[in-house]
């Protein structure tokens, strides 16, 4: 997860979702304030360590 920095035009942070390819690079999967990370391929016991994961 990466978030947005909060600023005045954009008040909420918005967090970002990445996962790791087997090669080594990050690739983008999804965007939110709420995300549901394990419909995404989060496992469980990750998620819950996650800020922005809804539980």
């Amino acid at each position: 997860m990466a978030w947005s920095e909060h600023t005045d035009a954009a008040p909420q942070p918005t967090g970002y979702l990445f996962a790791a390819s087997a090669q080594g690079f990050w690739h983008y999967i999804t965007q939110g304030s709420a995300i549901d990370c394990t419909a995404n391929g989060v496992p469980a016991d990750i998620a819950v360590m996650l800020r922005g994961c809804r539980k």
